[in-house]
């Protein structure tokens, strides 16, 4: 069985996205990993599948993670989303001694309605009480983490969000030195402040 290489300052890492490639799930499981990265643990972040209609990628990713986890061991099983496409891999690296984190960056199910709600919500509750720490960014969602997926307080971590400092400058910008559409846009903002 393959052992991610791991000093005694390092861990290893593997990340996950529980919906496809090309949403926000996947977006912030792969910073996740470029953060666990930056600071020195050997991370694997699995590509997620594209995302299908349907949800046919979140079927097909089941078996997809548990094949890509089946030979590796890793220290630590990170997943964005409490969705069971993730879980038999994570339950997986557990048996070989991982320690699982499930990130809970929105309530999903809270934006399904009636029947589909129920069922989005319910494929959903159980896991996080079920992984070693919660993780989660607004400090609104800590109430619903406790309550509805009945995760202990102390077994929850805020992981606050932020911008990436060298993918967006922070320096302000001159209007003229905007690309043609954003000066468009900043144009039209000032002229219906004017307006008023």
């Amino acid at each position: 069985m393959k052992t991610p290489n791991s000093s005694s300052q390092s861990l290893s890492i593997l990340v996950l996205s529980a919906k496809g490639w090309g949403t926000g799930s996947a977006l912030r499981a792969f910073y996740i990993a470029e953060a666990f990265k930056k600071r020195g643990h050997n991370v694997r972040f699995i590509k997620p599948l594209p995302t299908l209609p349907l949800w046919a990628d979140m079927a097909l990713s089941l078996p997809y993670y548990l094949w890509q986890t089946l030979f590796s061991r890793y220290q630590v099983v990170f997943a964005v989303k409490p969705y069971p496409t993730v879980i038999p891999a994570m339950l997986w690296q557990r048996m070989l001694g991982a320690k699982l984190v499930i990130d809970v960056d929105d309530l999903d199910f809270a934006y399904s309605h009636r029947l589909f709600r129920k069922v989005h919500a319910a494929i959903q509750k159980p896991w996080p009480r079920k992984a070693d720490w919660v993780t989660y960014h607004n400090p609104k969602l800590l109430e619903s983490i406790q309550d509805f997926f009945e995760v202990d307080k102390t077994k929850t971590i805020q992981v606050s969000q932020g911008v990436n400092e060298e993918v967006f400058n922070k320096k302000p910008i001159k209007l003229e030195d905007l690309p043609s559409k954003a000066a468009a846009l900043k144009k039209a903002q000032k002229k219906r402040g004017s307006d008023r």
